[in-house]
């Protein structure tokens, strides 16, 4: 895709069918990767039989729970937060994902894109302050 192509990409029936797919790709690599092995490892460390698919069936239960705007927050914060800035866990679909030397020496030299990168990783990063220490009322 190219500047040239992309109106008609975005115009065309490809657009949401890709849309589609990706938003499937991402939600069984979530369950494959975070929940299916949080289940796992809760049974091999409580001596239970851990199966493939009995791991994946509690990751989707378990995902389902998941699904409200400030777990969704949480997930975005795992996905671009951790990558952009270097610091804390990731999982290893972003493990590789960086900005590029030459695209960071552009928003560090722009002070509106250095203003929206500060702004990105200061709103991340209190959603997972937020999620780590949620406010309970006394």
């Amino acid at each position: 895709m190219t500047t040239a192509n992309g109106k008609e990409l975005l115009l065309s029936w490809r657009t949401p069918v890709l849309l589609l797919l990706g938003g499937f790709l991402i939600f069984w690599y979530v369950i494959m990767e975070i929940f299916a092995q949080i289940h796992m490892h809760e049974d091999v460390l409580n001596g239970r039989r851990a199966g493939i698919l009995q791991e994946v069936g509690k990751g989707i239960r378990s995902f389902r729970r998941f699904l409200s705007p400030t777990r969704i927050l949480i997930l975005l914060y795992i996905f671009i937060a951790v990558p952009l800035c270097g610091i804390g866990f990731s999982i290893s679909l972003s493990s590789s994902f960086y900005i590029p030397n030459f695209i960071m020496d552009v928003i560090k030299a722009t002070p509106l894109y250095a203003f929206a990168y500060c702004a990105l990783i200061l709103a991340l990063a209190w959603v997972g302050y937020r999620s780590i220490f949620p406010s309970t009322p006394c």
